[in-house]
Order: C-alpha cells, then sequence, then structure tokens
C-alpha cells in the first residue's frame, strides 16, 4: 500500500451552529487525526458558516472555505492541488468538473488519497461522489425507530440517501457495537465494511476551573447554586417534554429543581416552551441556547448532575461521555448504546416513563455519596476512552479502506 498522501476532511455539509455534536466530532477529528494518518497534506473543507464562534478548528492541516455557491468546484479544486501542473488545466476538463462528472479523479491520485466525510450523507452525494476511496461516519438510524419524528420527504431522504452513501463508501465508521447491529439489521450493506471506532473527550484538555471560576459562570447565566445540566438540541427525540413532566411530578412531592439547559433551539423549542408554562416550571428552567465551548464544559462541572432523558443517540451519544470524562454524576435513559457505555458508572431510567426518570432524579440529586461513587466510576471508565487511542483505530480504518476501495475498482493497492 502507497503512503497516505492527500486526506481531506469534507465537512462542505455541516452547519456548526445547528449540527450540535457533529460538529464537536469535526473539531476533534480535524485536530486529532491527521497527525495519526501521517499524510502528506491535511485540507478541510467547510462552507462560509461560522465554525470559529463555537467550535473552532485548529490542527495542522490547511482549511479551504468555500462560499456556497462554490462548493460544486471544490473537487476539481482538490484535482489542482493534488497534482498542481499536471492535470485538468483545460476549459473541457474544468467544465466536466463543474458539471458534477462521476471520474473526476485519476487511479493514480486514488492510491494515494482519501476522503473522510464524518456525516451520514456523503458530499458529494452518491452517485456523483468524487473518484476516490471514501470514509464515512454514520451516526445512528433514529428514522428506523421513530418515523413520526420525521416528515416523509424526510424519511425517503434518509432512508435513500444513507444507504446509497453506506453502499459507495470504502468504510463505515460507528461509535459503538449497538450502533454496529443496528446498521446492520437496516442497511444491506457488508459487515466486513463497518468498522467501530469509539470516540474520546470531544474538548481540548485543560485544567479543572476552580470553584470561584464556577461561581462566577453561575452568576453569568443566572443559575442556582444546585442544578442539573442538560446539553442538548432541541429535537423532540431529545425528550425534553417529559424531562418537564418529571421535574414537575418532584416538585408535587416538594423537590424543586433546577434545570439548565444549552444547545440550538429548533422549532420544536416553541412546544417545549408551551409545555414549560402549562406546567409552571418557568423559574425552573434556563434554557441558554448556544453558548461557548468553555462555558458548556464549565456547566458539567458546576452542575449537581447531568441529566440525560434522551429516546435515541447515535450509540451512547456525545454529552453522555463528556459528563462522564468530566466527573459530572449522571443519569440516564436506557436508549440505544447508553447502558454498555455506562454500565456501573451512572443512573438508568426508562425513556418513556416519567415516574421513573423521576425517581431516578430524585435518587441521584438527594444522595451526595452516590454522586462522589458514580463519577468516581465514571472517570475511570471515560478514561480508557481517549482520542490518541480513536486516531490510531481509524489510521488502521483509513488503510483498509484504501485497499478496499482499489479491490473494488479493479487496481493494486
Amino acid at each position: 500500500m502507497q503512503p497516505l498522501e492527500h486526506l481531506v476532511f469534507n465537512f462542505l455539509p455541516i452547519h456548526p451552529a445547528e449540527s450540535g455534536g457533529i460538529a464537536t466530532v469535526c473539531q476533534t477529528m480535524a485536530r486529532h487525526l491527521p497527525g495519526a494518518a501521517r499524510a502528506t497534506q491535511t485540507w478541510v473543507l467547510t462552507g462560509p458558516e461560522d465554525w470559529d464562534a463555537h467550535f473552532p478548528l485548529e490542527g495542522v492541516f490547511e482549511r479551504i472555505v468555500y462560499p456556497k455557491e462554490g462548493q460544486r468546484r471544490a473537487g476539481f479544486d482538490l484535482e489542482q492541488r493534488m497534482a498542481p501542473g499536471v492535470q485538468g488545466q483545460s476549459l473541457r476538463h474544468a467544465l466536466a468538473w463543474l458539471a458534477g462528472r462521476r471520474s473526476a479523479f485519476t487511479p493514480e491520485l486514488a492510491r494515494r488519497s482519501l476522503i473522510h466525510c464524518p456525516y451520514q450523507i456523503l458530499h458529494p452525494r452518491p452517485p456523483r461522489q468524487w473518484a476516490l476511496p471514501y470514509v464515512m461516519n454514520l451516526h445512528d438510524l433514529q428514522h428506523e425507530h421513530f418515523p413520526e419524528f420525521f416528515s416523509p420527504k424526510d424519511l425517503h431522504r434518509r432512508k435513500t440517501q444513507y444507504l446509497g452513501s453506506a453502499r459507495a463508501a470504502a468504510a463505515v465508521c460507528v461509535v459503538d457495537e449497538w450502533t454496529k447491529r443496528d446498521v446492520l439489521a437496516h442497511l444491506d450493506i457488508p459487515e466486513a465494511k463497518v468498522f467501530v471506532a469509539p470516540f474520546g473527550p470531544t474538548w481540548p484538555e485543560g485544567p479543572a476551573p476552580r470553584e470561584t471560576e464556577l461561581q462566577v459562570l453561575r452568576e453569568r447565566y443566572g443559575l442556582p447554586e444546585a442544578f442539573m445540566f442538560y446539553p442538548a438540541q432541541t429535537w423532540p427525540h431529545k425528550n425534553h417534554l417529559r424531562l418537564l413532566e418529571a421535574i414537575h411530578l418532584l416538585r408535587t412531592e416538594g423537590l424543586v429543581l433546577h434545570l439548565a439547559s444549552t444547545g440550538h433551539q429548533n422549532e420544536h423549542f416553541q412546544t417545549i416552551q408551551a409545555k414549560a408554562l402549562e406546567l409552571g416550571l418557568g423559574g425552573q428552567l434556563h434554557f441558554l441556547g448556544m453558548i461557548p465551548l468553555p462555558d458548556v464544559q464549565g456547566l458539567y462541572r458546576a452542575a449537581r448532575m447531568t441529566v440525560i432523558p434522551t429516546l435515541f443517540e447515535g450509540g451512547p451519544g456525545i454529552p453522555v461521555l463528556e459528563a462522564m470524562a468530566l466527573g459530572s454524576p449522571l443519569v440516564a435513559s436506557t436508549a440505544c448504546g447508553i447502558p454498555e457505555a455506562v454500565g456501573e458508572a451512572g443512573l438508568l431510567f426508562d425513556g418513556l416513563d416519567v415516574a421513573d426518570m423521576a425517581r431516578a432524579i430524585k435518587r441521584l440529586w438527594t444522595h451526595e455519596n452516590l454522586r462522589q461513587e458514580l463519577a468516581a466510576r465514571a472517570l475511570a471508565v471515560a478514561s480508557t476512552r481517549t482520542w490518541d487511542r480513536a486516531a490510531l483505530t481509524y489510521s488502521d480504518i483509513y488503510t483498509e479502506a484504501r485497499s478496499r476501495w482499489m479491490r473494488d475498482h479493479g487496481g493494486s493497492p
């Protein structure tokens, strides 16, 4: 196998202010994977959206920013960078690229190159993907489990484009064994091309903030001394509505809890606001929207506990991993890969059962020794999930993906 010369991270389909967890994954991959892959040159392709506001991209790579109207020429531009002065100089060649011609990279370039799209749909989309080996991340198949959360148009798009992308990719990466089983159960693709690549913590390492800094953070966002934290975009499957019902139930029992929640507030947020008004919870809820990443990390540490009531996640979900790595006592639903990831390091409940949720929250909230014990267990579990280890896993996947792609396309590695 020839050395990897060209590694391309394609973030063009991703809107960081709206994508949430996927944007943090992209940020972390760009920081950690190029070194492990040992590529001669790494490029990160993005649209014009403001990554720097919440998910600054840093690492050993060259970032190329394309305006929305200029993204069709990204492949042509890459070809010129990979083989300057050798190919693509004619007007006919340039027009073929802009017209969306499928086979737009030579086999020789394909042997030395790889494109990684950490998103569920390859970009460019099949059958017009660039003629390079692709690695993709398939985060979840939520639509197979909760089709009611999607419009008919979105359901059709997901079913067709997810399957088409997975078939076109040389390697499909999933975060845990639960997701691998789910992917193989719903998509007709070979098991040999599905790889488990667990994530590490999705933030820069640094010292823990002092208590005085945490108090400043509470004051900045108008939070009380004791609150629970839920970082999640306001999608229906994130289950905010049942969480509000559990908080209301606990208040009827005499336990008044405050909730801080961060993340992009989409169209479902109005429904959440209406539920909060109906239950009279306004004074107990603190929906903060998108805030700087260091403040999100600080809220994990400042909170008495983290609650994750989600109905569906890609594997265990990023907030679960973040809470464990930061030593925040965790109470979470039994959705997807959460039980496998948490084990005995958190309390679990049925996300569809409000009473069960309330019981678990109350138990963790009212028992300090239990919180300390679970936080210690979580830190021990999280210490085994590092991005150094993840980067080596991805390096091996890149090698296998390139070999598979060349075999499938009649070439030799």
